[in-house]
């Protein structure tokens, strides 16, 4: 070895630079959020709180609530911490998916969809009008970050694959197949398949009839014929979300009644508003307390 190259200092050195890339490893928490939407009154909550193993009855959720959770991973070591929305009156609020999907969480944020199997009157509706305002924001923020981001949407379909597998979580949960309406369904990846169920049960009269482009919309033909779908919101007049706006309407128009709307509609974006600032503030006491 060369006179003057001091090996005890060079092997400090390494150490010090390993010790400290671990250090910072270790002090930046792995943040993951879910959105929990659905039906309402189809247990949202109940899920919720299992998931967080608090006992305590649920009540029922005011527009959008949110709550997290830290789940140690070590000794000195930052915490995971989990962001949990829930979105309250079934498909009327949605709107109010601006706060929780964004640019900031997209790519760590799940989207959970419950409905109430005891009203399989509401099902498609729910779920359909759901995925659509779900799909509809989403598509906004990569319109909004394409031009700085020109793959967003292959870096979005990566990071999903890499969370939760490219075959949606197979090999992560039990296979087992639960079918029984009596019990809790339980239908795991690689079993869900359109193709595997089979064809859907139509007649002769609507297979040659229906226009269908693909076997979802012919399932949608065949379970909506069984069971007519209806809107929840159908009698609730005053819901903007899920009836035509007479607002819109010069044949309705009415002094009072158009200030009293416009005050209401403003309050609600007013809420919208606090509500991503609550979120912000919430995710940095979060990311506080987790370090």
């Amino acid at each position: 070895m060369s006179k003057g190259y001091d090996t005890g200092n060079l092997l400090w050195d390494i150490a010090i630079t390993q010790a400290n890339n671990e250090t910072n490893e270790n002090t930046v928490s792995d943040d993951s959020a879910v959105f929990v939407i659905g039906g309402k009154g189809a247990g949202k909550t109940s899920i919720v709180l299992r998931f967080l193993d608090r006992d305590e009855a649920s009540k029922p959720t005011v527009a959008l609530e949110y709550t997290f959770c830290r789940k140690d991973k070590g000794h000195n070591i930052a915490k995971d911490v989990g962001h949990i929305w829930e979105l309250g009156g079934g498909t009327w609020l949605t709107k109010l998916m601006d706060v929780p999907l964004n640019p900031d969480s997209l790519q760590h944020t799940a989207l959970a969809i419950v409905v109430d199997l005891s009203k399989p009157n509401e099902i498609w509706f729910t779920l359909e009008s759901l995925l659509a305002a779900a799909k509809s924001r989403i598509e906004t923020i990569i319109a909004e970050m394409k031009p700085d981001y020109p793959n967003i949407r292959d870096e979005l379909k990566k990071t999903a694959w890499k969370r939760v597998g490219q075959d949606h979580m197979v090999g992560v949960y039990s296979k087992t197949l639960q079918t029984e309406h009596n019990k809790p369904i339980q239908v795991a990846a690689g079993y869900d398949s359109l193709q595997q169920i089979g064809t859907p049960p139509l007649s002769d009269k609507d297979v040659g009839r229906i226009n269908a482009k693909n076997p979802m919309q012919l399932w949608k033909h065949a379970y909506t014929a069984k069971f007519p779908q209806e809107n929840p919101h159908h009698k609730d007049v005053t819901n903007p979300a899920m009836v035509d706006d007479p607002a819109k309407d010069s044949q309705y128009k009415e002094a009072a009644i158009d200030s009293l709307r416009a005050q209401k509609d403003e309050e609600l974006e007013r809420y919208r508003r606090m509500s991503e600032r609550k979120a912000k503030s919430a995710k940095k006491f979060a990311e506080t307390f987790s370090s």
